[in-house]
């Protein structure tokens, strides 16, 4: 039997199996939209490479990890992490 299947797919060159559903369940569904709806926003940040983005990462790390070293800091992001998105002002309304 495997010998039929290894056969079958170097002839076939790839896998010989048919799927039955191509119909993406929901939560993928709900992910591609997501993706979409991101990939659209104008205001999205983008980085020139990868390197440029693990920078990035690293140093928002370790500024949580500095900020999270005060205990009213920490309580206060803990705090904020737990926050559903909907109570949160958009963006727009942020006053820096």
């Amino acid at each position: 039997m495997e010998n039929m299947f290894a056969t079958k797919s170097t002839r076939e060159e790839g896998c010989p199996l048919e799927t039955r559903n191509d119909t993406p369940n929901k939560k993928t569904q709900d992910a591609f939209q997501e993706l979409q709806q991101l990939k659209n926003d104008p205001k999205k940040k983008t980085y020139g490479s990868f390197a440029e983005l693990l920078e990035e990462d690293t140093r928002s790390l370790s500024e949580t990890c500095y900020l999270s070293s005060d205990s009213q800091v920490k309580r206060e992001i803990i705090e904020g992490m737990n926050t559903p998105l909907s109570a949160c002002l958009p963006e727009d309304k942020v006053e820096w």
